[in-house]
Order: C-alpha cells, then structure tokens, then sequence
C-alpha cells in the first residue's frame, strides 16, 4: 500500500512539511507558504493573542543574523530580525508577536521557567526569512533559531514552536547537542510532539513503516546521516517519532516537562542511552530499554499495540471508494488534525468503522477526508463537515463520504 502524503495535498491548510530537522541540522520545506494570510476562526484566535504582543522597534539591525536587513524588533523573550528583503515591518512585526505566543505557550504547557531557558536578562533570537523562498525551513541553535516567514499565521506558530523547543533543549543540555549527543530520533520527536502532537498515526502506519524493506527501528536514528539514510526508504519519518514519544508518555505517565529533563540527565551521564534507561525504570517502565527499542519487532509491538488499543472513539463510515485513512482537519490553530484508521487489518473499505483517539479534536465543526486509491491514482475525498463533541462525532452515527468532491494526490 502507498503512503499518502497529506502534506502536499494543495487545498488543505495543513502543510506542516516544514518541521523536520533541526538543531544545526536543516529541514527541507516542500511545501512554502507564499498567498495571503488565509482567513479562518483557526488563525483568527492565534492573531488575537498576538495582538495582545507588546512588541517595539530595537531600531536599525543589530547583526544578531546573518545576512540580517531592515529593522529589529523584540518582545518580552525575543529579538525579531528579517534575513530577507520583501518581508514587510508589519509582517515581521506579527511573525515576531505570534512566536512570543508561541514561546509564552511552550513555558505554560512544559511548565518551563523563564530562569531555566536562561532569559531571565537576556532575549533569543528568531531570524525569519524568505516567506517565497524553498529548501531549508528552519534551523535551531543554541539562543536562536532561523524560520521561513510563513504566510498562515497557524503554520508559523507551529514551526516557531517546534524550532524554540530544540533551542530550549540546548538550555537543559547546557549547549547544542552535538552529533550523537542525543539521539535524532528523540530531538524531533520532543520538538514535534509539543508543535504537533495530533500528527500520531494509526496502528497500521506503524506496521506499514515496519514492513519496508530494509527499513531500521526509529529509536536506532541518532544523526541527520542516519536520518537521511531511513527517509529514502520511508519520507514521513517525523511522523513515527512523534507517535513513539506519545505512546511512552501516555503509557508511562511521562510529561514534556519529564522529556526536558532528560536533556540535563543525558549531559551528566554522558551517554543518552544508559540516561535513558535510567529515565524509564525511574518511571516504571521495566524493561524499554533504548537496546530493547532498537529491536524493529520488539518497537513496533509496543508502538503499534498501544496506539490500537488507545484509539478509542469510532464512528461508521459510507464511501462510494474504498477509504484507506480517514483525516480530521483540525480548527484549533494549535493542531492540523487527526489521522483515523478503517480498523487495522482491513487494507481499504467503503462501509466499515472508523476508529480514532479523539484527545485533540476540539469541540466544534471539523472538515473531514478520505484517501482512496482509484484507477492506479490516489484522491482526497473530501471534506464533509462533521461536528464532534468531548472527541466524539455527535448528531449522526455515519459519515457519508458518497459524492463527495475528490482531488488527486500530487507529487
């Protein structure tokens, strides 16, 4: 079965693409924001809040990026600079107020003071560039981290917040992880799960990165070569580490404030694993060792077991192709959406059960999909508007899917 690809569909505002490697290490962005700031209840709550920013001008640049142009601003935490031309004062104005949220929201929901992140008497730096601009979409380093200027206000918050997670990271380390230091697969996983703990898959998509060819278990990935080395055989990698890190957060009760501390305990041990270990026995989970996880089987029973049996929530399904996952747009600027499952054995189905962990699912009316592979091509089905309550679809027993508008996957 092909993977599907959410993320270069063209008409659904979820292109989150851009998170992908940090720390020094840079990600590819296939997907650049570049259109006017889309208008949509998501982002209107997401400005409101930045609104809210005081933010003043710092006067001309203050050379705290490289290739920086224009005026610098700052906020309570943040020096904001512009690396590119035809970003606009007031654009960078509301990037800089909107990654103050974003940073102000990382310490609420971490419960992370602002002494430990060391911005007690001083400011990170956030350098934004090229709104059109492709390739790399963000780097962190150790009191800094550079971003392309999205145009959606809810895609530059996520990836400000997936950036200044690796930087918070660096504060707890003591420095920038160097290669090795701590495990790749752990970095992203912590940094997507804060920006984007809805991007968790299905049981069947473990087994499906399980099943490739030559393919390695993720927990094995402790450098951007190594990465690189599993993304040929399977691109969404991102999305497997950040299920990993919430199966062993939920399963074993572990907060992202827990996570942070591993940083400081990997320093002082010197070596990640055995900090690791240590850090799972301390909270109960006797016998997930980083050795036992690097096993591809012994990883995959665990991941793909507990998401199973974590997905709760279910409603019926009717489609006039047969649905291979369901995807739940999300309207809290915070999340894209949801991935659900049309039960792990099946392949595909046009009538069937749709099961789904419903935590992230605002209350509220939500745009939902389908993908389905028809004549050799793969389509979105989609939308049809579903309103859930508490996590739940409410007011039908079935999402009817048939005569639904279709787009094809893109490339």
């Amino acid at each position: 079965m092909k993977t599907m690809n959410k993320l270069k569909l063209t008409t659904l505002s979820i292109a989150i693409a851009l998170l992908a490697g940090c720390g020094s290490d840079e990600s590819n962005d296939t997907n650049p924001n570049n259109g006017n700031t889309p208008s949509n209840s998501k982002n209107q709550a997401l400005l409101s809040k930045a609104a809210n920013i005081s933010i003043t001008d710092s006067g001309s640049s203050l050379g705290k990026c490289t290739s920086g142009v224009g005026n610098t601003y700052q906020t309570e935490n943040l020096f904001i600079e512009a690396t590119a031309a035809n970003i606009t004062a007031s654009q960078l104005q509301q990037a800089g107020q909107i990654a103050q949220v974003a940073l102000d929201e990382l310490k609420a929901d971490a419960n992370l003071t602002t002494a430990e992140l060391g911005l007690n008497s001083e400011r990170w730096t956030v350098c934004f560039n090229d709104p059109n601009g492709g390739g790399h979409s963000g780097s962190a380093y150790e009191n800094s981290w550079e971003q392309h200027l999205k145009s959606d206000p809810s895609d530059l918050y996520r990836l400000a917040k997936h950036e200044m997670t690796h930087v918070a990271g660096f504060e707890f380390f003591g420095g920038e992880t160097n290669s090795g230091e701590v495990y790749k697969w752990f970095t992203e996983a912590l940094a997507v799960y804060i920006a984007q703990a809805d991007k968790i898959v299905p049981a069947r998509e473990i087994d499906n990165y399980a099943a490739v060819v030559g393919i390695v278990s993720p927990i094995t990935i402790n450098t951007h070569t190594t990465e690189n080395t599993v993304k040929a055989k399977y691109e969404n990698v991102y999305d497997i580490y950040v299920t990993t890190i919430a199966v062993l957060s939920k399963k074993y009760g572990i907060s992202v404030r827990d996570w942070f501390d591993l940083y400081t305990e990997a320093k002082s041990s010197g070596d990640f694993k055995a900090a690791f270990n240590t850090f799972m026995t301390a909270k109960g989970a006797t016998g997930v060792t980083h050795n036992n996880l690097e096993d591809l089987t012994t990883w995959k029973n665990l991941v793909a077991g507990y998401v199973e049996s974590d997905m709760s929530n279910q409603v019926n399904i009717e489609a006039d192709y047969p649905a291979e996952f369901v995807f739940i747009e999300a309207i809290d600027y915070k999340n894209s959406g949801v991935s659900a499952q049309i039960g792990r054995s099946d392949v595909a189905a046009t009538t069937g059960t749709v099961y789904f962990n419903g935590d992230t699912i605002a209350d509220g009316v939500h745009k939902v999909y389908t993908e389905s592979e028809i004549n050799g091509k793969w389509y979105m089905i989609g939308p049809v508007n579903v309103e859930f309550s508490n996590g739940n679809v409410i007011n039908t027993n079935t999402i009817n899917f048939k005569g639904a508008p279709k787009e094809e996957y893109v490339d």
